[in-house]
């Protein structure tokens, strides 16, 4: 009876809800019994299954690094010629704009472009953490476009918001993200 207790296997009844036929009932004992030999080959099945699947995922996995790795190339070769091309590309009708950083998320540097009218007196660039509070603040010179650089090695890891104020108002608030 000791070495009964100190076994471990299944509750026959729940075992029967998923493979009914290898349980019997022993007509003696009045207990249900687990055919642990015949769950041999299903286990040997699940752990091939298992392998098929794996072996899929990390195919997925190998070919998806490797799309990142190409789109992350792509990222930093083009990351001057898009902040550039963004600028180039703000707004006509003469009102102050703020850019997406280029790139985001971000590790080493990310730019931000921006345009500010000639009518604007008072520029700056502010960073804030996600509790809003002010992290830097950039001031901005001179009107029209721009781009300023961020080095990450100014920041720590983490997402922040930073915002163009001209004049005292609020023009627009992105969102950017820097990677360890």
């Amino acid at each position: 009876m000791e070495d009964r207790l100190n076994q471990t296997g299944f509750i026959a009844q729940e075992f029967m809800t998923e493979f009914p036929e290898l349980v019997k009932l022993d007509k003696e004992s009045g207990l249900y019994k687990i055919n642990y030999i015949g769950l041999t080959p299903v286990i040997v099945e699940s752990i091939k299954d298992q392998d098929k699947l794996l072996n899929q995922q990390s195919i997925k996995i190998t070919d998806l690094e490797s799309r990142i790795t190409n789109l992350e190339k792509i990222i930093n070769i083009d990351a001057k010629k898009s902040s550039t091309e963004t600028i180039d590309n703000l707004n006509q009708d003469d009102t102050p704009f703020l850019s997406q950083n280029i790139p985001n998320p971000f590790d080493q540097q990310t730019d931000i472009a921006y345009y500010l009218t000639e009518s604007s007196l008072n520029a700056m660039i502010n960073i804030y953490n996600m509790n809003g509070n002010p992290i830097k603040s950039i001031n901005i010179a001179n009107s029209g476009k721009g781009i300023i650089t961020i080095k990450g090695s100014e920041l720590q890891a983490g997402m922040y918001l930073y915002s163009l104020i001209a004049d005292g108002v609020e023009i627009d608030t992105k969102r950017m993200i820097l990677t360890e």
